[in-house]
């Protein structure tokens, strides 16, 4: 069907008396005329005018208009798509033999880096030319997108809740997919994103896009160093706060899972810390050597950051309040005798993480550094072996001469030990 004929002067529709286009402009966002006799194209009409500047002015060939609408403003997975359909539309004859509207649907990326969703269709102007009519449908979509969301969050949340609760005490769990320095959120129970403090609508907008860990992170109560050292260890204890705002002793357990040739990572958030060990102090600071070596806060175990950020912490402890330089740690740690500059950066980086690993416990405090040195602040620990050479009975009963058997090197201070059983 032909709208009507060419207006005379430059043929181009708009004029005031031309009834039909004006029309047509107060129903569509945004009009393009396309003339196939002259290969020209116009957008005639724009409501967002900000966004449509460059098209407002322009009189392009087809070929010129059709790329760059498609490069600059068409979202990267519809583009394919509006090529053909871009290509048959202005195939001379194929609007008016066709039996229906020629319709698509498509999104673009306005300069407001927002993306809108819009229904396009090729009206028929004269024999020679056509109107590409574009409709804004995001708010109808949005809505419609809305609630199809809200159903199957629901319904995921309930199956998934479902099994945490088959799980023994945990909480809630957190799923997604590692992308380098991103992550592509695809699950959180409802406690795990009242940890993170993450709202409905921002929870929403992180299952569609992409995050960084700091996006995740910020506002929470997750530091980002509990998060690396969740990454390197598999598991962090720590106490956060519930939307009650009541402290909670959790323990967070990082499991990786490959399915269907993905790498998903989970995170389980589980309601208790692990058991007390027996024995040990529930209060304070306690190394203990005799056997393997161990530090416990308040009864707990304190997880390291790495298996040699634990060694050098032993080694500290080895020398009893002595100072240990870099040099003499380097060579315990690695068996270097003359390190390079290279290795003394792997031990200073090894020297903070450490700091990192007793600083998510507020005990940072206990290693005292002068330039290349390092010593244990002995006055904020109590250690099995501290108390046994200064005379404590009850430890050196516990004494099986066995002393940090996971580390070589201890075997000098052994012999040392033996002295006092």
């Amino acid at each position: 069907m032909v709208l009507k004929k060419e207006n005379e002067g430059l043929g181009v529709p708009g004029s005031a008396n031309d009834s039909i286009y004006n029309a047509l402009v107060s129903a569509y966002a945004v009009i393009f005329y396309v003339n196939l006799k002259n290969d020209t194209v116009q957008c005639l009409h724009g409501r967002r005018t900000g966004d449509m500047a460059e098209f407002l002015d322009m009189t392009l060939t087809v070929y010129s208009a059709k790329n760059f609408w498609l490069n600059n403003y068409i979202i990267e997975p519809d583009r394919a798509m509006m090529r053909k359909y871009i290509d048959y539309i202005t195939t001379p004859g194929a609007i008016r033999e066709a039996k229906r509207p020629l319709q698509t649907d498509f999104q673009v990326r306005w300069k407001d880096d927002e993306t809108y969703s819009f229904i396009g269709v090729a009206v028929e102007y004269d024999e020679d030319s056509f109107l590409f009519c574009c409709r804004d449908t995001t708010a109808v979509r949005f809505s419609a997108r809305k609630a199809r969301e809200a159903a199957a969050l629901e319904k995921l949340s309930n199956l998934v809740e479902g099994y945490i609760k088959k799980e023994k005490n945990a909480l809630g769990i957190v799923c997604f997919e590692p992308k380098g320095d991103r992550i592509s959120l695809i699950f959180a129970s409802e406690a795990v994103r009242d940890f993170f403090s993450v709202g409905r609508k921002e929870y929403l907008r992180m299952l569609n896009e992409d995050c960084s860990v700091r996006d995740i992170l910020k506002g929470s109560q997750i530091t980002p160093h509990t998060f690396r050292a969740l990454n390197e260890t598999g598991i962090q204890h720590l106490r956060l706060r519930n939307k009650n705002d009541i402290p909670v002793d959790v323990c967070l357990s990082l499991k990786n899972e490959k399915e269907t040739g993905k790498n998903y990572t989970s995170i389980y958030i589980y309601n208790d810390m692990p058991r007390a060990v027996p024995g040990i102090p529930k209060e304070g600071v306690f190394i203990r050597t005799f056997g393997q070596f161990d530090v416990f806060y308040n009864g707990l175990p304190v997880t390291f950051t790495s298996s040699k950020a634990k060694e050098l912490m032993a080694i500290l402890v080895d020398s009893y309040g002595g100072t240990v330089s870099m040099t003499r740690a380097i060579e315990l740690l690695w068996g270097i005798d003359n390190p390079t500059e290279n290795d003394k950066v792997r031990y200073r980086k090894l020297v903070m993480n450490l700091k990192k690993s007793l600083d998510a416990y507020g005990l940072a405090d206990m290693i005292i550094s002068s330039r290349s040195f390092r010593s244990l602040d002995v006055s904020k620990v109590t250690c099995d072996y501290y108390e046994m050479v200064s005379g404590n009975e009850q430890f050196a009963k516990s004494f099986h001469n066995a002393y940090m058997e996971q580390y070589s090197w201890a075997e000098s201070s052994l012999s040392k030990l033996w002295d006092y059983s």
